[in-house]
Formats: C-alpha cells, sequence, structure tokens
C-alpha cells in the first residue's frame, strides 16, 4: 500500500503542470493559469502535505496494532 501511494504521488508530480492546468480551469475557473514559479511552490505544497498525510497514516497504523503478549 505505501509503495503504490508512493507511486501515484510521484505520477502526480511528475504530471504536476498538466494538473495545475485542470484545476485552474475546470475546477476554480480561472482564465489564466498560474506561472511556473506559483506551480513549482504549490507542487512541492502538495507534495509534503501528502507525504505527511502518508506518514501519518503509518505511525496511526502502527500504533493501532496490538503486539502479542506470547
Amino acid at each position: 500500500l505505501c509503495v503504490v501511494a508512493l507511486l501515484a504521488l510521484e505520477h502526480l508530480v511528475l504530471h504536476w503542470n498538466w494538473a495545475c492546468g485542470i484545476i485552474s480551469t475546470k475546477v476554480l475557473r480561472v482564465k489564466n493559469r498560474p506561472d511556473e514559479a506559483n506551480q513549482a511552490v504549490y507542487g512541492v505544497a502538495t507534495f509534503i502535505t501528502l507525504l505527511v498525510m502518508l506518514l501519518a497514516g503509518l505511525v496511526a497504523a502502527t500504533l493501532a496494532v496490538k503486539r502479542s503478549t506470547l
């Protein structure tokens, strides 16, 4: 699951220009796309946010597992 999540995250990073274009034109209905510098900042922020969410899920799963008392 972690490998698939990391691969999906990397795929999002590789296609970030396309994602920004779709989000800005189709979702937010903005006529002018953000410039490359802003797209880079948004991409890094999104990457960090998703990575932190993935790590938080891993920590929560680790803490939820009960250790055997054998």
